[in-house]
């Protein structure tokens, strides 16, 4: 059998939906813009003198292009915009030596064969990861039991990479720390997480931001292309969280050295077996939820997830706090299995959100067989907006636990 093959190519831009005949799909740049990318490149490495802006700007805006077909090449950008911020067109700047190295770099990236990004979904990873840290103590970390807890005065000696903090410098910075400190949590876990999407928690908004684009001033710069080296390595996908700094207990008193807190705390956050939640929500078993984002995904936020996001199926979630029903589901694919206390309105708002932008909205719900209840009726009053595309036997293994009897098992 020959698996069905597409090559489509726009503007030196290509994707493959047949990758090496694997049947993978891949972003990539084609030969002759590669080759016109690489004698740019070259050039402006071995340039002497100034540059006129209006030239970098061309170059630059190439790049970019490119940048959102390669990931993580947007990184070796930083140095040119710097060049050119608060210069008119017409200006001329003296290269810096920091860009003419990210020049040579991307040079040699272009004389590989064909640049390309393989469009690869990594299953998520269940683990509770979180990082955070401190400008008077030091960082911490915490993966599902796991720990690190680094106090800056002894971890920061003579002879350290030039990308870590470094006390009296922009790198010591409380947003470098904290960014820092995810990138250890990387280094010390990669290999255990090797493959998987990792929902990983920061109750820093700049890292978050920083992690979610891969993008940042130049003082952070050095240390993303560390990070990104470690997502390459492991082939790890991140997805950013923000949680609130109350919420990051575990990781706060790792970061400040506070042990007999941090005993209490990850004693109360123990006790919360996936058992005891589940018995609330009664989440589908992984392979269920695999299947059905295979047929009907992909899917682009989980409606229903715990505050953590430590039981949503997919990189990004809603919760009790955030509440689908307070959202825009307005061109997305929404996969919501939702407390069945609250799931008429949830159904009521979803068909609204669809009114109101009927092309490119969509969603799969997990709704209990239980006639009697206002639920079920609304739905299967509705066939025009709601279609039935799968049930499930009585007693089918479905859930991570039993549902209860009472509720009609």
């Amino acid at each position: 059998n020959v698996l069905p093959t597409q090559q489509l190519t726009f503007l030196g831009g290509g994707l493959d939906t047949n990758t090496e005949g694997k049947g993978a799909c891949s972003k990539y740049i084609d030969d002759e813009k590669r080759i016109f990318v690489k004698l740019r490149c070259d050039e402006m490495e071995h340039t002497t003198g100034r540059v006129r802006v209006s030239t970098l700007m061309t170059l630059l805006g190439l790049l970019v292009f490119c940048s959102g077909i390669v990931e993580g090449t947007k990184l070796y950008l930083r140095s040119g915009f710097d060049l050119i911020r608060g210069k008119r067109a017409r200006d001329f700047v003296q290269l810096s030596q920091s860009f003419r190295m990210d020049m040579s770099y991307l040079k040699r990236l272009f004389t590989q064969a064909t640049p390309r990004t393989m469009i690869v979904k990594r299953p998520l990873s269940t683990v509770f990861g979180s990082w955070d840290a401190s400008t008077s103590w030091g960082m911490g970390g915490f993966l599902d039991g796991k720990t690190y807890s680094e106090k800056w005065s002894d971890f920061l000696k003579k002879g350290q990479p030039r990308f870590y903090p470094k006390p009296g410098s922009p790198t010591f910075h409380i947003n470098y720390l904290e960014l820092f400190a995810g990138y250890w949590f990387l280094l010390l876990w990669g290999e255990s997480l090797r493959g998987h999407t990792i929902v990983c928690h920061t109750d820093n908004t700049a890292t978050e931001g920083m992690l979610k684009n891969m993008w940042g001033t130049s003082t952070f710069v050095p240390l993303l292309k560390e990070i990104l080296v470690l997502l390459v390595k492991y082939d790890i996908s991140l997805s950013p969280q923000r949680i609130t700094t109350k919420d990051n207990l575990l990781s706060d008193c790792l970061s400040r050295g506070a042990m007999e807190e941090y005993q209490d705390a990850v004693q109360n956050w123990s006790n919360v077996s996936l058992m005891d939640k589940d018995l609330e929500d009664w989440q589908l078993i992984a392979p269920e939820v695999e299947d059905l984002d295979q047929e009907f995904g992909p899917f682009d936020i989980d409606a229903c997830a715990d505050e953590l996001g430590t039981n949503a199926h997919f990189g990004k979630s809603w919760n009790k706090k955030t509440d689908c029903r307070k959202q825009q589901w307005g061109g997305w694919n929404v996969y919501c299995n939702g407390p069945f206390s609250e799931l008429l309105s949830i159904l009521m708002h979803a068909v609204a959100c669809k009114k109101a932008h009927p092309v490119g909205t969509s969603a799969l719900f997990i709704v209990p067989c239980w006639t009697t209840e206002e639920f079920y009726k609304y739905a299967m009053s509705l066939p025009t907006v709601f279609k039935v595309v799968r049930r499930w036997k009585k007693g089918s293994h479905l859930f991570t636990a039993p549902v209860p009897a009472p509720l009609g098992g």
